[in-house]
């Protein structure tokens, strides 16, 4: 695993190294629950909880939401996304 480089200025390697990192802006898939095969940006991360916050941005109105033109904010755990390549 790469550990990002804002971690190793913060002196952070080594408490990082066994965990799951993931930046805001990143982009993700959902891989589980109701949004699954969706993607969206990460827009907050919290380690301690192991949840992100995604901005989901839907083309047209999901069964569990209507959609306005801002994209849709999900709180997921860090196993319900994968990374999507660049």
């Amino acid at each position: 695993m790469t550990i990002p480089p804002s971690c190793e200025s913060l002196g952070l390697e080594n408490q990082m190294s066994d965990q799951i990192i993931y930046m805001p802006g990143e982009t993700v898939k959902i891989i589980s629950g109701p949004f699954a095969s969706l993607t969206g940006d990460i827009k907050e991360v919290n380690q301690g909880r192991q949840m992100l916050l995604v901005i989901v941005q839907m083309e047209k109105d999901h069964p569990l939401v209507k959609v306005g033109s801002g994209g849709v904010a999900v709180e997921l755990k860090f196993q319900e996304v994968v990374r999507v390549s660049p």
